[in-house]
């Protein structure tokens, strides 16, 4: 993972592994970093981890044990919210003075936003909000085998909507 110094606008390594690991968030106090990794280089199970943003070789403490991505924080920092592998949010409280996590619970059953294709899993599909609401994105469908890939392009949509909504 990379840090960027905006001050001196430079990129510098924040840690280096062989694991693939990616969406990194910082805790609200800018202590704690909560990303997720696979446990081996190549392997498809990724984990969430917190360890101290400011030391990156500290020892990393491991949230999920059987699948997690995404992670976010609560506005508070005292939750942190990842995806577990079934595609249910999860919530474990986080002590943001000493980083200690309790076990992770399930608060949404899986079905919200999970798709099959490569790379689009990647990133975080849903956010939390101060009030503790949460907004995610769900399956159309529930074959997600169906090409469901459709972009429709509207020129000149001012004047589209004009015509469709004239003032009065």
């Amino acid at each position: 993972m990379l840090k960027l110094t905006l001050s001196e606008r430079r990129l510098t390594s924040w840690s280096q592994t062989p694991n693939d690991e990616r969406n990194a968030e910082i805790s609200p106090n800018g202590r704690w970093v909560a990303y997720e990794a696979n446990n081996q280089p190549q392997s498809n199970q990724f984990n969430v981890y917190v360890r101290p943003f400011a030391m990156p070789s500290a020892r990393l403490m491991e949230l999920s044990t059987s699948g997690g991505r995404q992670p976010v924080w609560s506005h508070d920092g005292t939750e942190l919210f990842f995806i577990g592998s079934e595609g249910a949010l999860y919530s474990a409280q986080f002590n943001a003075e000493n980083g200690v996590a309790e076990p992770p619970r399930q608060i949404l059953p899986g079905g919200y936003y999970r798709s099959g294709r490569p790379g689009v899993f990647a990133v975080r599909m849903y956010d939390v909000a101060k009030d503790g609401r949460f907004l995610m994105m769900k399956d159309a469908v529930a074959d997600l085998s169906t090409d469901r890939t459709r972009i429709v392009v509207t020129l000149n949509w001012l004047e589209e909507l004009k015509r469709l909504v004239p003032s009065k």
